[in-house]
């Protein structure tokens, strides 16, 4: 009976994350849905092991065997993820780099979200505290922006105090890969190569093991990290689907 109610309370917690989390942020991201998606097959999993328990049915031995093996293998890799990305959102970037590259998020508008305005406030924390750091703002123009994520950051850094000279807008990218791409490019002009510069990359807390590891793929050598928080009602869901998205980009090698 301990699996039915195991699989059951799986189900109950899942499915009510899901209705909080669209009752208090709204569905704008689609991956809230895996919580009812998980919540529901959790649920009628429960079921199923009940009724199979009640009437004495068993599965063949081979069978169960391989599913257990599938299940601790998925379940170790999860955790190993799990562990690089928490235990990279933990670490304290190195002391007066060169560059800050703060990785660009929406923007609504012409106003940043609160994802990105906490990334500019660790970037702008962190200035304050290494006066010699410049900053590199990185973010295109995407679906909803009247303005590049580059130019809605630079003018919520300017309008904090930071002075003009210490930020460099990188407003091409799309995604993580160009952020990085184009920061390259933009040291390259200020006559820094990325191999020889320090290097602190600021991004949500959730986000930094696989920023730093993106960021290595464009040859910066020394690179740390600072993290943002994470409001706690939304840790769940970003912490789980940044696992995915770990476990994916390193079977394609891209980590």
């Amino acid at each position: 009976m301990a699996l039915p109610i195991i699989l059951w309370s799986v189900g109950i917690f899942s499915s009510t994350y899901f209705i909080f989390y669209a009752s208090v942020i709204g569905l704008r991201n689609v991956f809230a849905y895996f919580f009812l998606i998980f919540g529901i097959l959790s649920i009628v999993l429960g079921i199923v092991a009940f009724y199979m328990h009640t009437n004495n049915i068993y599965l063949p031995k081979t069978l169960k065997y391989i599913l257990i093996f599938l299940l601790c293998i998925s379940f170790v890799t999860f955790d190993i993820a799990e562990y690089m990305i928490i235990s990279n959102s933990v670490k304290k970037p190195e002391a007066n780099a060169d560059y800050c590259i703060i990785l660009g998020a929406s923007v609504r508008g012409t106003v940043v979200s609160h994802n990105l305005m906490t990334r500019l406030d660790k970037g702008i924390d962190y200035l304050n505290n290494n006066p010699d750091t410049k900053a590199i703002v990185t973010g295109g123009q995407g679906y909803g922006e009247d303005i590049t994520e580059a130019k809605a950051m630079t003018d919520y850094m300017l309008s904090k105090g930071i002075s003009p000279d210490r930020i460099i807008a990188e407003d091409q990218a799309t995604d993580t890969y160009e952020n990085f791409k184009y920061s390259v490019e933009k040291m390259k002009e200020d006559g820094v190569e990325a191999e020889d510069a320090n290097v602190v990359v600021i991004t949500n807390d959730f986000h930094t093991f696989r920023a730093k590891r993106l960021a290595m793929k464009y040859n910066f050598k020394n690179v740390s990290t600072a993290g943002s928080y994470t409001h706690w009602h939304t840790i769940p869901l970003n912490y789980i689907r940044e696992g995915f998205a770990v476990i994916y980009y390193a079977l394609r090698g891209r980590l």
